[in-house]
């Protein structure tokens, strides 16, 4: 209830930050627009922690719908969306999606977890790099990873990752996406 009250005010303040930079850009007041800019800015970042911690509950709700999908298909549509994004920090995505599993699974949720998941693997790379995506059947197991270039978890969070609020050197993190995509899995 909090977060979605919340929501109305920052929407307010986002709305009045972009009337502000609007109604300034024309001015010579550029500390005007920059106030707006900041205002929005910070607007986007509360409604981003909002929808995060909505998430967070979400995911560890019942209700959510379980249906047999392809794995792989869910996989690939979830990172196609994400790739654009992805390349223009020159981060390639490669896939290679080969389990063919038939399994069931809440496709929503399943696929903000993979974007989480890419999106870490992105802002790990400023400097662009490799994310490989695999599927395969091992067993009567299905595995599905996600592996990256990036430098790996610092040691001094190896232990809290996927506990919520915990983030490491990310500016504008809210430290909830792999909380999210613990309660996913």
């Amino acid at each position: 209830m909090i977060v979605h009250d919340l929501r109305t005010p920052i929407a307010v303040i986002r709305s009045a930050g972009d009337a502000i930079v609007d109604a300034s850009a024309d001015s010579a007041a550029a500390e005007i627009v920059q106030l707006g800019r900041d205002v929005v800015s910070e607007a986007l970042h509360m409604q981003r922690m909002c929808n995060d911690l909505l998430d967070v509950t979400r995911a560890s709700e019942g209700g959510a719908e379980f249906l047999a999908e392809d794995l792989d298909e869910v996989v690939a549509t979830a990172l196609a969306h994400f790739s654009a994004e992805a390349s223009r920090t020159g981060v390639r995505i490669d896939l290679d999606l080969a389990s063919g599993a038939i399994v069931k699974l809440a496709e929503d949720r399943l696929r903000r977890a993979l974007r989480n998941l890419a999106r870490n693997a992105v802002e790990a790379m400023p400097d662009g790099g490799l994310l490989h995506v695999e599927s395969r059947i091992e067993g009567d197991e299905v595995r599905l990873s996600l592996c990256d270039d990036g430098p790996g978890i610092p040691d001094e969070i190896r232990e809290s990752l996927f506990e919520p609020f915990v983030s490491h050197g990310k500016r504008g993190g809210s430290g909830l996406g792999l909380a999210i995509v613990k309660k996913v899995i």
